[in-house]
């Protein structure tokens, strides 16, 4: 059973996710690995693919 292709990470493409997931916090100095937590949790409830190969 194929779920998707991890060679489909794209190192210049996934980066960051959306901002639309961390809506509340200031993108520029938000710290990704200090509250990784709450990025898992927010791609896991809203994200898309993009999101899921990000994290």
């Amino acid at each position: 059973m194929n779920y998707f292709d991890l060679s489909d990470i794209d190192p210049e493409k996934h980066t960051k996710v959306k901002n639309h997931l961390l809506w509340e916090v200031d993108q520029d100095s938000f710290d990704y690995f200090r509250t990784s937590q709450i990025v898992v949790e927010r791609v896991v409830q809203r994200g898309d693919i993009d999101d899921w190969l990000t994290i």
